[in-house]
């Protein structure tokens, strides 16, 4: 199973591990050694309306590193912007948010807020041809629900490594 995956609630989100000196402890496939990790940490905004998905994402990136802030709409992640809560390497977005906005319109008003090309990974079980040629016509990339934890710490990487825009 995957992360975005349609199974239940309980097994969709992964329990809090701790490790014997408080940390978290990677998701399988992900285990790092902290120089590996130094290399490749970034802030990561995580919009997604969906708890269970976003929690998860948390989790993962957290265990990867990462330093996250995560939002369920396009208020929310607006205002943790405008009030300099998060400065965003890179968004995960879904592509089908709530209030009528779409990932890649709250992506627009990010970029205008930020001021430079922000990368994105659109995140969305939305496969349908005309959303899916919106993303490519945008320059997005484009990851369909679910994804194995290790598909995606690899395009993470990928992304704050300047590999992938």
């Amino acid at each position: 199973m995957g992360i975005g995956s349609s199974v239940p609630l309980d097994s969709r989100v992964a329990p809090r591990t701790l490790a014997p000196k408080g940390r978290l402890l990677a998701p399988k496939g992900v285990e790092q050694k902290p120089k590996e990790i130094a290399a490749h940490s970034g802030s990561i905004l995580i919009i997604e309306d969906d708890p269970a998905v976003r929690y998860s994402l948390e989790l993962l990136l957290r265990a990867d590193g990462h330093r996250t802030a995560a939002a369920a709409d396009c208020d929310e992640a607006l205002e943790l912007v405008a009030r300099e809560k998060v400065r965003p390497d890179m968004v995960i977005i879904d592509h089908n948010l709530p209030r009528g906005l779409t990932g890649l319109q709250v992506m627009a008003r990010l970029r205008e807020m930020i001021g430079h090309d922000l990368p994105a990974l659109v995140l969305t079980g939305d496969i349908s041809t005309e959303t899916l040629s919106e993303i490519v016509q945008q320059g997005y990339v484009h990851r369909s629900k679910p994804i194995t934890a290790e598909d995606l710490t690899r395009l993470i990487r990928a992304f704050l490594d300047g590999r992938v825009r």
